[in-house]
C-alpha cells in the first residue's frame, strides 16, 4: 500500500503537543545506520521532541566486534538492553534507518518472544531480502573525488585503512591494535578511523546474521511501517520483502534517495507521518 502524506511537521506539532503532554508517551527509540554517533542523524529528529520523547541508541564499538567468535546478535542484544533500561514495561516504539531497520525488526521480535506485544516498528529504507547491487564504479569514484575536493582526505584515508584492517587475514593485527583504542592519533585521525573500522566490522558480521534471520521462519505480529526511498525502485516488491516477515506492514514512499531522505528539504513527510504513527495511530484513521 502506498500513502501520500505531505503534511508539515509544524501542523503535527500543534495537533499532538497537548496530547503528548497529557499522556505518558513511550519514547521513540532511534536506531541509526552503519554510521553511529552521527550528530547530523541526531539533528534530523529534533522537530519531534516537543511532542514525543526521542532516544537514540548506540551500537557496539569495533573493539567488541573484533573479539574471536563475535556475532552481530550481540549488537542486537546490546540495543535491546538499552531500550529495556529506559522502558522495562509497557509499550515500545522503535524506528531504524538503513541497517538499523533490520536491527529494529530483530529487537522487536525478541521483545515479542518475551510477551511484550504493544510494539510499533518503523523501518526506514531497509529491504528485507533483495538489495540493489550498490553504487556503480562511477558513483564511487565521484564520491571519492568529492571527499578529496571537500578536503575530507582523512575520511578517505580512514576508509581505505579500515577496509584493509578488517579483512579476515588482518583480523589478528586488528585484535592486537584494539588495546590501543584510547590512544589519540595525530591530526585527530582517531575520530575518523575508529568509526570506519566499526562500520566495516558491523557490515561483515551483519550479512550472515541477517541471512540466518530470514531463514528462521520468524514472524513479527506488531504493526510495521516501512518508509522507502526511490533508491529501492529496482526491488520488485513495494514492501521490499517485509510482508514475508510481518503480518501488518504499511508502506510509505518518501522524497529523496537513501542518502537525502533524511535531509531537511525532504524529511517533512517522513517526520510528520512517523509522529502520527507513533502517537495517535495511522494517518486518516486507517
Amino acid at each position: 500500500m502506498e500513502t501520500d502524506c505531505m503534511v508539515s511537521v509544524e501542523e503535527y506539532r500543534c495537533t499532538f503537543e497537548a496530547a503528548a503532554a497529557s499522556r505518558n508517551l513511550s519514547p521513540l527509540f532511534l536506531l541509526p545506520g552503519l554510521k553511529d554517533n552521527d550528530p547530523e542523524f541526531d539533528r534530523v529528529w529534533l522537530p519531534l521532541e516537543d511532542s514525543l520523547p526521542v532516544h537514540r541508541v548506540n551500537y557496539l564499538d569495533w573493539t567488541d566486534l573484533v573479539v574471536p567468535g563475535s556475532h552481530f546478535a550481540e549488537v542486537v542484544a546490546f540495543v535491546k538492553r538499552q531500550i529495556e533500561r529506559e522502558v522495562p514495561v509497557g509499550p515500545l516504539r522503535i524506528a531504524g534507518y538503513s541497517i538499523g531497520g533490520r536491527v529494529a525488526y530483530a529487537v522487536a521480535l525478541a521483545f515479542q518472544h518475551e510477551g511484550r506485544d504493544d510494539l510499533r516498528v518503523a523501518i526506514l529504507d531497509a529491504p528485507a531480502i533483495s538489495e540493489p547491487s550498490g553504487p556503480s564504479r562511477g558513483k564511487k569514484l565521484h564520491s571519492l573525488i568529492s571527499n578529496v575536493l571537500d578536503f575530507r582526505v582523512r575520511e578517505v584515508l580512514a576508509s581505505v585503512i579500515a577496509k584493509g584492517l578488517t579483512k579476515v587475514t588482518f583480523r589478528p593485527v586488528l585484535q592486537l591494535l584494539s588495546r590501543f583504542r584510547s590512544v589519540p592519533l595525530i591530526f585527530r585521525f582517531d575520530g575518523y578511523l575508529h568509526p570506519k573500522i566499526t562500520m566495516q566490522m558491523e557490515l561483515q558480521l551483519a550479512r550472515p546474521w541477517w541471512s540466518a534471520i530470514t531463514r528462521s521462519n520468524c514472524f513479527l505480529t506488531a504493526p510495521v511501517f516501512l518508509f522507502r526511498s526511490r533508491d529501492y525502485d529496482s526491488v520488485g516488491n513495494d514492501d521490499l520483502g517485509w510482508t514475508d516477515f510481518c503480518s501488518d506492514c504499511k508502506v510509505f514512499r518518501v522524497p529523496g534517495d537513501h542518502q537525502t531522505m533524511l535531509q531537511t528539504d525532504n524529511n517533512a513527510m517522513l517526520l510528520s507521518t512517523l509522529l502520527d504513527l507513533m502517537t495517535a495511530g495511522r494517518p486518516g484513521g486507517d
